[in-house]
């Protein structure tokens, strides 16, 4: 998952916050919460610096990651406890994609730094009322996970996951 966050001046030497992520209906409602405009040009949400805050903790409820580049990541083992399905929307985990799905007839691929070792993941459904899916009993290993997004995973009945090398 590639997420961009920068600090930049406007033309009037205002700092601004942007943020660049892959199209994603949550942080698209939190970004429009905290009065962030899309830039169409840049393809990025910006934000006043003032909501530097809170966008990091939007980026991290959605996402799982923070604008901290020294936090420490571990890779992971993630095991999926029962079948689990997203409307319409990639399965993600964590705030990290797991299986991506675009259409009914797209099938699902793995996410940025995701590999599927045993299982099933794909898309089913109506052209309309679309799903992307993962298996129950399906395993992934996802590299690169924050060590404090293991929280998150902690909280999710749905998979269960071991700290790998």
């Amino acid at each position: 998952m590639n997420i961009k966050i920068e600090l930049f001046n406007n033309v009037n030497e205002i700092e601004f916050i942007r943020v660049t992520s892959p199209y994603n209906e949550d942080f698209i409602k939190e970004a429009r919460a905290l009065k962030g405009k899309f830039n169409t040009t840049n393809k990025g949400w910006e934000f006043p610096i003032k909501s530097k805050a809170k966008v990091d903790a939007a980026i991290y409820k959605v996402f799982g990651v923070s604008s901290d580049a020294n936090s420490e990541k571990v890779n992971i083992e993630l095991t999926f406890l029962e079948k689990v399905q997203a409307e319409q929307d990639s399965v993600i985990i964590a705030g990290r994609i797991i299986a991506k799905g675009d259409n009914r007839d797209s099938g699902a691929e793995e996410g940025w730094g995701v590999e599927i070792i045993e299982g099933e993941m794909s898309t089913d459904g109506s052209r309309k009322n679309w799903y992307t899916y993962v298996t129950k009993g399906s395993v992934f290993a996802v590299s690169k996970v924050e060590k404090k997004t293991l929280k998150l995973l902690d909280k999710n009945k749905s998979v269960s996951y071991k700290i790998i090398e």
